[in-house]
């Protein structure tokens, strides 16, 4: 047995936005002919084996989740190993590593040479950089390993792949600066046949929301870098100032990974604010659609500002206007603005969120407007632009 291209990365969620984009590019790939599988390792937690959806192969040896990022990438390391059977007998001619993955990077980067697979490095994030930069993201400890060990295995390895792809153009400059070599560019993108918004007034009685109130949804994981903390406070302040006005109400699906938005919304008893948990995709797509705008609420670490959120571009597809909360200087922040496509406000200004959130509940003109842009928007956005540039590159890569 031989195919031509076998994606591999470790367990993402079936609802997460790296799962999303690996079944696509599996499906789309298949769509030009080539003869693709997908290749996940499943997640030992203190809840049991998390596999991923039959969409995707699963290892038979889980990795490991623990709080110690050194101890999590020896341990794993060996555990990965497990995969290596999978590719001897698959026999894949390209091999595209999901990157953030870095516990099986050796074995998977080994196993290619067996076969004698060609590498294609597809980077969501430059974890590595971000973990040793951001105190949010790793501990001073785990920032050390990862600097003087882990990111310098992992470089090695990046650097004899064939090919690397990066997300947003700001990585791709970071990347061809710290690696000297040429990388493509495949944005996230959205499905827009998966994300195609149905009637409005429909998908508010699906979830007993009422007509007049002006919904802005934050769909994704809460917390780390993702803090809805700023909002929360300012929605309480705007209550009482809209209130003869119109309800502003706000919807979050997604999984909380952090104690302190647990603790709020288990505390919470304000019925504008809901948290509707993590939703399946088919869920996820009518509350876009019972949704007048999209939120993404990123901190204000520099670190990221190379990064468009896989959100964005759903939001856009749904035909949604997007309130950012993100550095100016930002990817995001300047591709918004550039095109208007919604509002920008820095994280901690919550005089320009609450102004913002003013401005999209009550001035009708200028939320037409944004919308009106979104949707002329919606075509640049389409997934399948990547996936012809990545359908490109391993056709290319199969020819040499």
């Amino acid at each position: 047995m031989s195919i031509d291209i076998l994606i591999v990365s470790t367990y993402s969620s079936k609802t997460s936005a790296a799962f999303r984009r690996i079944t696509f590019f599996k499906s789309f790939l298949c769509k030009k002919s080539f003869s693709v599988e997908c290749l996940m390792l499943p997640l030992l937690s203190i809840r049991g084996v998390k596999k991923p959806s039959n969409l995707c192969i699963s290892s038979s040896v889980p990795i490991i989740a623990t709080k110690s990022i050194l101890l999590s990438s020896i341990l794993n390391m060996f555990l990965s190993f497990s995969i290596v059977p999978y590719f001897l007998i698959l026999k894949p001619r390209v091999v595209v590593l999901s990157v953030p993955m870095y516990y099986p990077l050796i074995p998977v980067y080994l196993a290619s040479k067996l076969c004698k697979a060609k590498i294609i490095v597809d980077m969501r994030d430059p974890w590595e950089e971000v973990c040793v930069h951001s105190s949010a993201i790793c501990n001073k400890y785990d920032r050390i390993a990862v600097k003087h060990v882990v990111r310098k295995i992992n470089y090695a390895i990046y650097r004899r792949a064939n090919v690397m792809i990066a997300v947003t153009k700001a990585l791709g400059a970071i990347l061809e600066k710290i690696f000297n070599r040429k990388v493509f560019i495949v944005a996230n993108g959205a499905d827009l046949e998966t994300f195609k918004p149905i009637d409005k007034e429909e998908a508010r009685r699906y979830f007993q929301l009422k007509e007049n109130d002006f919904i802005i949804v934050y769909m994704g994981t809460v917390g780390t870098y993702y803090r809805l903390t700023e909002v929360l406070n300012v929605l309480k302040n705007l209550k009482r100032k809209l209130a003869q006005k119109i309800t502003v109400k706000l919807l979050v699906a997604g999984t909380i990974v952090d104690s302190l938005h647990k603790s709020f919304f288990k505390a919470i008893s304000d019925p504008d604010i809901i948290y509707l948990g993590e939703l399946h995709l088919d869920k996820l797509k009518i509350i876009l659609s019972a949704s007048d705008a999209g939120l993404i609420p990123r901190i204000e670490d520099p670190i990221f500002d190379y990064a468009i959120p896989a959100k964005f571009y759903e939001y856009i597809a749904m035909g949604l206007p997007v309130l950012a909360l993100c550095r100016k200087e930002s990817e995001l922040a300047r591709l918004i603005i550039k095109n208007g496509l919604g509002l920008v406000c820095e994280a901690p200004d919550v005089q320009c969120i609450e102004e913002a959130l003013t401005t999209l509940a009550i001035n009708h003109n200028i939320y037409v407007k944004l919308k009106e842009n979104a949707i002329r928007y919606r075509k640049y956005v389409d997934r399948k632009i990547g996936g012809e540039i990545l359908s490109a590159i391993v056709r290319r890569l199969m020819q040499q």
